[in-house]
């Protein structure tokens, strides 16, 4: 909501020491200065992003350590024995005639 919003934007400013003639002054003097804007947003995004993966590791833990996974179970192939074999290739089906999978 907007209540809300005004909350945690006043919030930000209490923690950074700035006040809001202090923003109100930064942009009025440099918001035309693309480039310059473009540095401090990048720097935003990048320290709401760090605040946020702490609070994340601070609420449910460290990241998960990536696993092996393992593929879900593969349909049959409806097709007849005798197709498959033909779509195998010729090495392939030497092991099927020994009988090995």
């Amino acid at each position: 909501t907007a209540a809300q919003a005004d909350s945690l934007r006043r919030a930000a400013l209490r923690r950074h020491r700035v006040t809001e003639r202090d923003l109100k002054a930064f942009v009025a003097a440099h918001g035309r200065d693309a480039a310059l804007m473009s540095e401090v947003w990048a720097e935003i995004a990048e320290k709401v992003e760090r605040e946020d993966s702490i609070r994340r590791a601070r609420e449910f833990g460290p990241p998960a350590v990536d696993t092996p996974r393992t593929l879900p179970p593969q349909p049959k192939d409806p097709r007849p024995d005798s197709i498959r074999a033909r779509l195998l290739p010729p090495d392939a089906r030497e092991m099927q005639d020994l009988g090995r999978p």
